[in-house]
């Protein structure tokens, strides 16, 4: 499923843009939410375009350490080739002795943090994003330290993210104990206890990305995701060897990155190309960025995330982790492909096993299957394809079951919810959503694929490049009329 971000956050002297509809008590909650901020000034402007109606809010605040507020939960879908998502942190808590009354008031706190964006340098409020938990909000009676009141379990909410923003690196700016005895699921510097105006959490992005939060509550479970902004890039490989980078829309201007390359890898802000001659070259920052050289004698590449691979020709595997200047760290010999993806690096040796590992570099390595021709791996989920066509799929654990998924695939690609397959007669098929979903159709005389979050791309036979951006229903794009091969921002990396 597509995630997008839901504006409810965001630097007050800014614009906010809602996309669809803004219902009643939405509404009722942005100008009560304004009126509690104090020396506040809102206007409200009805826009009125070809596709839909656009609400835009500008707000000006005058608080003395912090601004945040709390806007309605319309989705926004953001600009067209705005930015990708990439995970930084995915963090589980599991509460013991679950009071259902409470989770349910922890769940609701979760939902209005859900989707919220930081920009670099913003500053997150609980207090200021949740609200008072009264009954008109929906809050239930629940137990709290020392009594009972409307919003009981919500600390639960503030706990949980302050762990999560705790260990992606975030700047913590305010965290208070629970006073008397504490609670049950966490110790005292690990719990967040919320009392408005008193107690609050806060933390800052203090990163140079935009940071998109994901939170919800299953039964006693709260999970949070925590994503940065990417860039949305895609790479071509024209005839004549010629890297070239557009980034952004699709009327963005192609960049000539490099010549004589013969395979290009995207991830987030970092291009790794690999020379016919098998030098090994990463770029990191702008299009405009200089190269760094990383090795020679090179056949494949993979990069994600602030992982880097590399397989030498004579079949030795590396790997490094952190800048470009990190060490390399040999994973595995006698390898003929390489995938990373997250904290998965996967690989198919010369005798056809496939095999994965989770973790760290120095993490076991798991056997998987045998008899693989191509491996693809994104987030959670293995994709292999067998030297007869076959291309299997497993989700979730490492030890999960594999689901054959096509028959008669010849390049096969996937990313985040999508699973998308080449056939050997030129159809280019994709399914998004589970493993059982329905396949469509997307493309004929097709010879080279990639996929992203939000875009589709292909080269057809006669080495034009299309890309489509938005739900498998959406219009291809021409994007360049020669081109041998196509990778969209941490797509599959081509071998041109």
């Amino acid at each position: 499923m597509k995630l997008y971000p839901n504006i409810k956050k965001v630097d007050p002297s800014q614009s906010i843009k809602l996309d669809n509809f803004i219902r009643d008590r939405e509404l009722t909650d942005i100008i009560s939410g304004v009126k509690s901020g104090g020396g506040i000034v809102m206007k409200i402007k009805k826009l009125f375009t070809k596709r839909l109606l656009i609400f835009v809010i500008a707000v000006s605040l005058t608080m003395s350490a912090f601004s945040a507020l709390s806007i309605a939960r319309a989705e926004y879908s953001g600009e067209s080739g705005e930015s990708e998502w990439a995970i930084i942190m995915d963090f589980t808590f599991s509460f013991p002795d679950p009071v259902p009354v409470s989770l349910y008031n922890s769940a609701l706190a979760a939902s209005y943090i859900n989707r919220t964006i930081l920009e670099p340098g913003q500053a997150f409020s609980f207090n200021a994003i949740v609200g008072n938990t009264t009954a008109a909000k929906g809050y239930k009676y629940a137990p709290i330290i020392g009594g009972w009141a409307y919003g009981g379990g919500v600390c639960k909410t503030s706990t949980v993210l302050f762990q999560a923003a705790r260990s992606a690196g975030l700047e913590i700016l305010e965290r208070h104990n629970h006073g008397g005895s504490g609670v049950n699921y966490a110790t005292p510097g690990n719990d967040a206890a919320i009392s408005i105006p008193y107690k609050d959490m806060k933390f800052r992005n203090n990163t140079s990305n935009r940071i998109r939060i994901a939170y919800e509550f299953i039964g006693n479970i709260g999970k949070v995701k925590l994503y940065k902004s990417c860039p949305v890039r895609i790479a071509c490989i024209s005839d004549d060897g010629t890297l070239s980078v557009k980034e952004g829309a699709f009327e963005s201007d192609w960049a000539e990155e490099a010549r004589d390359v013969r395979q290009v890898s995207l991830s987030e802000n970092r291009i790794g190309q690999l020379s016919s001659s098998g030098k090994f070259w990463v770029k990191e920052g702008g299009l405009n960025a200089m190269w760094s050289w990383e090795a020679d004698n090179i056949s494949q590449i993979s990069l994600s995330g602030n992982r880097i691979g590399q397989l030498e020709n004579d079949g030795k595997f590396w790997v490094k982790e952190g800048p470009l200047n990190a060490e390399w760290s040999l994973e595995a010999e006698n390898v003929t492909q390489i995938s990373l993806s997250g904290n998965r690096i996967g690989i198919i040796k010369s005798d056809g096993t496939l095999w994965v590992k989770e973790g760290g570099l120095n993490a076991m390595w798991a056997l998987e299957a045998g008899d693989a021709s191509q491996i693809s791996l994104s987030g959670n989920r293995i994709g292999q394809l067998e030297k007869d066509g076959k291309f299997w799929v497993k989700e979730g654990a490492l030890n999960a079951e594999w689901s054959l998924v096509a028959g008669n695939a010849k390049q096969i690609t996937l990313y985040a919810s999508r699973i998308g397959q080449l056939e050997n007669d030129g159809r280019f098929w994709v399914k998004e959503g589970s493993l059982n979903a329905e396949w469509a159709l997307e493309a004929g005389n097709a010879t080279k694929i990639s996929m992203s979050e939000s875009r589709i791309g292909y080269v057809k036979t006669d080495g034009t490049l299309w890309v489509k951006e938005g739900g498998l229903s959406s219009y291809w794009t021409l994007l360049k009329s020669s081109s041998r091969g196509i990778t969209i921002q941490e797509g599959s990396s081509v071998l041109a």
